[in-house]
């Protein structure tokens, strides 16, 4: 088709360090295929939740200069990360092991919990209860920020009791609103996803319409 070739992008999650070799032998791959608009995601060394990048680029042919320069890079980073640690969520216990939420949005999370003043341990249970009423595919963005809001907006609902998706089912059902802003209003409307719309996701637009309105 005369078209240029794809721009293959890939991004994994690495916790017990196989992710970086499988990702090295994926280049060795490339360049024996003869592809070379291949990108994989990495961090800096002994990150503990992504590719290793030495490890990663191990597969490519690197200038004394550039591995300097990746060698600087992975030091700069690492002591970034130390200044920024109020983000790390490698230690935290709020996302169970068979979560299948997206990584890396912990720290906002609880951010987010902590302006309502929500107990940090029910986060994962308010997601949880939204995805069943309001199932906007998988935990991306900007889905997981809309179920969040969503999942946090029932559990500072009083009206709504005990916090399960039968009841909120109940009060969308029974003209209930929920605090949720406008965005989330707009991405309940346009339902960007593959997943069928459930009825109290057009319930709750239909009792929040002048909201939705306004978001428009």
């Amino acid at each position: 088709r005369k078209m240029e070739p794809p721009i293959v992008y890939l991004h994994n999650h690495d916790f017990n360090g196989k992710g970086a070799h499988i990702g090295a032998q994926a280049f060795k791959l490339a360049q024996k295929e003869g592809f070379n608009t291949l990108v994989i995601d990495s961090a800096y060394r002994k990150n503990g939740t992504h590719n290793d990048n030495t490890v990663l680029l191990s597969a490519l042919n690197m200038t004394p200069e550039q591995e300097a320069c990746l060698i600087e890079y992975n030091y700069n980073q690492q002591a970034i990360e130390k200044i920024l640690s109020r983000f790390d969520s490698r230690t935290s216990q709020m996302t169970p092991w068979d979560s299948d939420w997206a990584g890396g949005t912990e720290g906002s999370d609880i951010r987010i919990a902590k302006e309502y003043n929500l107990d940090v341990r029910k986060i994962n249970h308010a997601k949880e209860v939204a995805n069943e009423v309001f199932p906007l595919e998988r935990a991306v963005t900007p889905f997981s920020e809309y179920k969040l809001r969503l999942g946090i907006a029932i559990m500072i609902e009083t009206g709504i009791e005990p916090k399960s998706s039968e009841a909120v089912r109940k009060w969308v059902n029974g003209g209930g609103k929920l605090k949720v802003g406008g965005d989330v209003l707009v991405g309940l409307k346009r339902w960007e996803t593959l997943v069928p719309k459930t009825p109290e996701s057009d319930k709750l637009l239909s009792n929040m319409a002048d909201e939705l309105e306004s978001a428009m």
